[in-house]
C-alpha cells in the first residue's frame, strides 16, 4: 500500500473514536515513522524528519544523560495526554533506538500510562530492530 493512501486508512480508523486534531496528527507521525523505516530508514532519522514537530533530535540528545524517569515525568507528564505521550515515547524510542528490550523496559520503570506510550515505543524498536526471541 502506498504511504498516502496507508495515511487516509488509519486517519479514517482512528477518527472512528479519536477524532481529536492532535490524536490524528500523532496517528499521522506513527504512520509515517513507521512506514519510512519499513523502507530501511534509520529511527533517529525517521523521527528527524516525520516527527520533528513533536520532539527535535537536538532536545532529545540534550536529555540522554538524564534518567528516563525525570524526562517522563518533569519534562513530559507521564499520563496519557497525546501532547505529553507522544513526544515522551519518541524520547524513549530515540534514547533507545537500537535496543528494543531496554526501550520497552525503560518505557514501563517510568511509569504513569506506559501501556499508551508502549505502544509506540515498543512498535517503532520492534520495526526498527526486530524483537528479540526472548519476547
Amino acid at each position: 500500500m502506498d504511504l498516502t493512501t496507508l495515511r487516509a486508512t488509519v486517519k479514517l480508523h482512528v477518527g472512528l473514536t479519536h477524532s481529536h486534531a492532535n490524536v490524528l496528527r500523532a496517528a499521522d507521525s506513527l504512520v509515517r515513522l513507521l512506514y519510512r523505516i519499513s523502507e530501511g530508514m534509520a529511527l533517529r532519522d525517521a523521527i528527524r524528519q516525520e516527527a520533528g514537530d513533536w520532539l527535535s533530535g537536538k532536545q532529545a540528545d540534550s536529555w540522554l544523560h538524564q534518567d528516563d524517569c525525570h524526562v517522563i515525568g518533569q519534562r513530559f507528564s507521564p499520563a496519557c495526554y497525546i501532547a505529553e505521550a507522544m513526544p515522551a515515547s519518541l524520547y524513549l524510542a530515540w534514547k533507545y533506538h537500537d535496543d528494543f528490550s531496554a526501550g520497552i523496559i525503560a518505557n514501563t520503570m517510568c511509569g504513569g500510562d506506559n501501556c499508551h506510550r508502549g505502544a509506540v515505543v515498543g512498535s517503532l524498536l520492534a520495526a526498527s530492530n526486530g524483537i528479540e526471541t526472548t519476547w
